[in-house]
């Protein structure tokens, strides 16, 4: 049988900001794509819809940002609340990836490559999506 590779969408869930990646099961490599700027739940869905559409993606991995003690708290909460909008409003499976420490290793990542980090909150967002998508990749 020839399976079609699922094309997926990695989620850093952010209150300002909204990081995104893309990915598929064939290749198995997350590459960061761009940062939406979350100002309401009709805008986020909006820029979504659009993404969903033009890079026809067939699943969703979001950041699940637990505490250390593996605990949720109320980022975590956020992202459950994103993953049930998307559900609702583009009818995607949604999946969840703990992301304790991604937005670190973004930072790590960055400061590796020598650039300063306080100028590039959207890569950091964007590369922290790439890396809860990358995660998922791995585990698959």
């Amino acid at each position: 049988m020839n399976h079609k590779p699922l094309k997926i969408l990695g989620i850093d869930p952010g209150k300002k900001r909204v990081g995104l990646a893309i990915g598929d099961s064939q290749f198995r490599i997350a590459t960061g794509y761009k940062t939406i700027e979350y100002k309401s739940k009709e805008n986020f869905i909006n820029s979504l819809q659009y993404v969903v559409k033009e890079e026809e993606i067939d699943l969703v991995v979001i950041g699940l940002p637990k505490n250390m003690d593996g605990t949720e708290g109320d980022s975590a909460n956020f992202s459950r609340r994103l993953a049930e909008l998307i559900k609702r409003n583009l009818n995607l499976k949604v999946e969840f990836v703990d992301e304790r420490l991604t937005t670190e290793e973004a930072i790590r990542q960055i400061h590796q490559a020598e650039k300063k980090v306080g100028k590039s909150k959207e890569t950091i967002d964007m590369l922290s999506a790439a890396l809860i998508l990358q995660a998922y990749l791995d585990k698959g």
